[in-house]
């Protein structure tokens, strides 16, 4: 197996361990440059596919995102998160901000006048807390 291989093919394992998504062909030509003097190299699709067996891995494509074409470990499975429920989670966590601002709210509210006058939180502090 020549050097580029072996490199790449413990990129995509690293890449794969540290976040847990596809290593990205769009980020291979910039990352591994000598890959282009390869022989027979075209693109790096074709590079790639004419090579995968030494790489230990497999191409997914993303059925959605047609550019969103990477390798994945053998072994490994990759599922996207859903959008939908990317927005749910992001909702959730605004709604825990809200509640929290609140929560702060209430609990100044129970403080006598004086210690009131003393608090000061800047506004751009609370909508930070909100978002």
């Amino acid at each position: 197996m020549s050097d580029i291989k072996k490199k790449l093919s413990e990129e995509i394992r690293t890449y794969w361990d540290k976040k847990h998504k596809p290593l990205l062909f769009s980020t291979i030509g910039e990352q591994f440059k000598e890959i282009k003097q390869e022989e027979g190299f075209v693109n790096i699709g074709s590079w790639v596919s004419a090579n995968i067996k030494d790489l230990d891995s497999f191409i997914y494509s993303d059925p959605t995102k047609p550019e969103y074409i990477g390798l994945v470990p053998n072994g490994e499975e990759y599922e996207p998160e859903d959008p939908k429920l990317l927005s749910t989670k992001i909702r959730e966590k605004n709604k825990n901000n809200d509640r929290l601002i609140l929560d702060l709210l209430s609990i100044l509210n129970n403080l006598s006048d004086d210690d009131l006058k003393r608090v000061i939180i800047p506004t751009d502090i609370l909508v930070k807390l909100m978002k």
